[in-house]
């Protein structure tokens, strides 16, 4: 079995046999609370607390993705999200993946933010992510899984009616209860991922001519 190679670029990801099994999604535009196939840690070597990042974590995540028949995309966070996710939900992932298509209303973006507000907390946990979506093309450059991706919550179905309680949840700005060291952590992190976002997308315009 070919080795795959991933090399990371915006809007798109290149393997070694120029087969590309996954598309990647501006950062920051995401399905939001419908990671059915399960959220997984991915660590630095197995059982450890810091977190892969960047083109490591994609590669890692991506194994998970393709050791599921089922998975359909999956998403890396950056690190400066983990600690208010483990702060509200008690631990924390860096790697989801999805197996069905989510509706339209639970997708958000973390750029549409009107200026003359703040985002919600949706909109600012979005910015904190990036989204590779699986392809309908054959690629044989699958990997088992390295091992170092551990399992956080695991894969399960939704119902409709839970459906629709999270599509009223980001519908009406994903209010989490007001709980303002939450709100301050998701802030900080917003900022972090935003000023990091605005730069991998500003060397991207810029390689490509400014199109």
């Amino acid at each position: 079995m070919m080795k795959a190679i991933i090399t990371l670029i915006l809007f798109g990801a290149t393997f070694a046999d120029n087969c590309n099994p996954y598309t990647q999604i501006k950062p920051g535009v995401i399905t939001y609370e419908v990671d059915d196939g399960g959220c997984f840690f991915c660590g630095k070597f197995p059982q450890s607390q810091f977190p892969l990042e960047g083109d490591d974590l994609a590669h890692h995540c991506k194994q998970m993705c393709d050791a599921d028949p089922t998975c359909i995309s999956f998403a890396v966070a950056r690190s400066p999200v983990l600690h208010a996710v483990e702060y509200h939900w008690g631990s924390t992932a860096n790697c989801c993946l999805d197996r069905t298509v989510a509706p339209a209303e639970l997708w958000v973006d973390g750029h549409d933010v009107d200026p003359k507000k703040e985002p919600n907390e949706c909109q600012m946990e979005a910015m904190c992510w990036t989204r590779f979506e699986r392809n309908k093309v054959n690629c044989d450059i699958t990997e088992e899984p390295s091992g170092l991706c551990e399992v956080v919550w695991k894969g399960r179905e939704f119902t409709e009616d839970e459906i629709h309680d999270k599509i009223d949840f980001v519908t009406n700005g994903c209010p989490f209860g007001g709980d303002k060291e939450f709100e301050q952590m998701m802030q900080e992190a917003y900022h972090q991922c935003k000023a990091e976002v605005d730069e991998e997308l500003g060397n991207f315009n810029e390689f490509e001519g400014g199109q």
